[in-house]
Formats: structure tokens, sequence, C-alpha cells
């Protein structure tokens, strides 16, 4: 039984490491401007109805969030997270190729079909070789079987919609708004029950978060002084965290890099000098999207 050959573990460059760092940079100055923003322009408020049985929280907001600001931040962060992908490809270009190498036709695979990737890997054939495009092949997204566990798309996607319009469009919500400790008058029951409504309100003006209705007056009522807030960006997917993301995209522009060197050079160690087209070849890419 053969001993299985495993490669040293691959690194990102300096030049492709500024890139990531450049990235990360974007994502910490844009939280921080939503911390800032938060304690320098919002508080909260809270009204007990005369009879104490209704209780409300409102957030207070005294001058709007610069959200056309914020949603440049976000796609400077998407767009330099996206460039690592293409400065690694063309550092490994220009590192195997033996021929002219036209610049248009460098850049890190990202297929949403077999067709795409059939047309990427033809006009990179001349400049990597066959372990490397096998490396990068296992983590396209039409490849990918479980919906929302490829990251590597959704970057592309957002840098995509980051070169056609001036920002990404950023919402700022209040978080964890139904965190209230009260204390009931007597046991949880018919007559001593509560009732709680929360609402999305706008970060521009503030409104009523949160609404609690008592049976009977609470004894005691204990809430924070002050809650977070969270950007977050729209997709057809759903609603996201923006900082939640971002991370998630910076770990991925890393990771899957590494992850097709590391496979290639297993594959070169192992002496595969003739990786196997034949499935990219047939339409089974194709059909695994249907």
């Amino acid at each position: 039984m053969s001993t299985p050959i495993n490669p040293l573990i691959p690194k990102l460059s300096r030049d492709v490491m500024a890139k990531v760092r450049r990235g990360i940079f974007h994502i910490e100055t844009l939280e921080a401007a939503v911390r800032d923003w938060a304690k320098n322009s919002t508080d909260i408020a809270h009204h007990t109805s005369p009879d104490g049985r209704t209780f409300e929280v409102e957030l207070r907001v005294s001058s709007p969030p610069p959200i056309d600001e914020w949603g440049t931040m976000f796609g400077d962060a998407i767009h330099n997270l996206r460039s690592v992908l293409d400065a690694w490809m063309w550092e490994k270009a220009n590192e195997l190729s033996s021929v002219p190498i036209n610049p248009l036709d460098v850049q890190f695979p990202v297929s949403k079909d077999g067709k795409a990737w059939r047309n990427w890997r033809s006009r990179m054939k001349p400049y990597i070789d066959a372990p490397l495009i096998e490396g990068l092949r296992v983590s396209q997204p039409h490849l990918v079987t479980v919906e929302g566990q490829n990251a590597l798309l959704g970057l592309h996607d957002l840098d995509i919609i980051d070169k056609h319009r001036g920002f990404h469009d950023i919402r700022v919500l209040p978080k964890d708004v139904d965190k209230v400790d009260f204390t009931l008058d007597g046991p949880q029951g018919p007559g001593n029950d509560f009732r709680v409504e929360s609402y999305t309100v706008p970060a521009e003006t503030g409104g009523t978060i949160l609404k609690i209705e008592f049976d009977r007056p609470p004894l005691d009522i204990k809430l924070s002084k002050y809650f977070t807030w969270e950007t977050a960006f729209e997709t057809d997917a759903g609603i996201h965290n923006t900082s939640e993301s971002l991370r998630v995209f910076s770990e991925a522009s890393q990771r899957y890099p590494l992850l097709a060197e590391y496979k290639a050079a297993k594959l070169r160690a192992e002496a595969v000098s003739n990786v196997s087209e034949s499935d990219d070849d047939t339409t089974d890419d194709d059909d695994r999207e249907k």
C-alpha cells in the first residue's frame, strides 16, 4: 500500500495578501463608521402608559446614517476581495505559461454552468496546466449542489453589481430589540399575560421598535440603555448582514485559491500528467443546474 502524498500547504504571495488586507481594511472601516453613527446619532427612550399596562421602546435618530457612503465602502471591500482571486490567477498564469499571455483571458473562474466552465478552460489551457485546472474546477458554483454554500458566486455577483451601480443599497436595522427583562405581578396565566410586538423602523427617522402589552402592570421592567444597529444588504436570496457576509467573503477569497493550488500540487506530486476532462466535455455539468 503506497503512502499518500501530501504536498506542503501553499501560501498566498505578498502581493495577493496586500489585496486581502485592503479588503479587510474596508470591512473594519465600515464597521467602525456604523458604530460611530450609532453612538453619536441615536439614543433610546421608553414610554409607559398611564395605567402601566403598555410599555414602548423608541429609537431616536438625531441625524440619518450616511447609507450611500456606507454602500461605497461595502463595494470597495467586495471589489478588493474579488480582485484577490484574479491577482492570484494572474500570478499562476505567469508562473506556468510558456507562451505570451493575453491579459483579457486571465481571470479566476466563476462558472454558473458547464458551458461557462468550458469556455474559461479553453481560454486558460495555453497558460496553466491540467492539475491546476482540475483544482479550480471542483469549487465551481455549477458543481456545488447545496444552495447557499458557495461564497465564490456571491462574491462574484456582488462585485458585478458594484461595477455597474454607484453603490450597493445598504439597510440599517436595529438589532436585538426584544431583549427586555420584566417581572410579572404574580404567576403568568389567564388575566396576567403579555404580548410583544417588534417593528422595523427606518434608520433615517427612528420610531417605536418594541411594544409590550400586559394584562396587569408588571412589577418592574429593565432594558439596556443602548441597542446595537446592524447594516444589511438584500439579494434575491434574502437580507444579509454586511459584516458577517464580508468576513465570509474575506475567508473565501483566500481559501479558494489555496484549495486549488493544494489539489494541483497533489496531482503533480502523484505524477498525474493527463487529468481526464471527460466529465467536463459532457452535459453533466449543465444538467446539475436543473
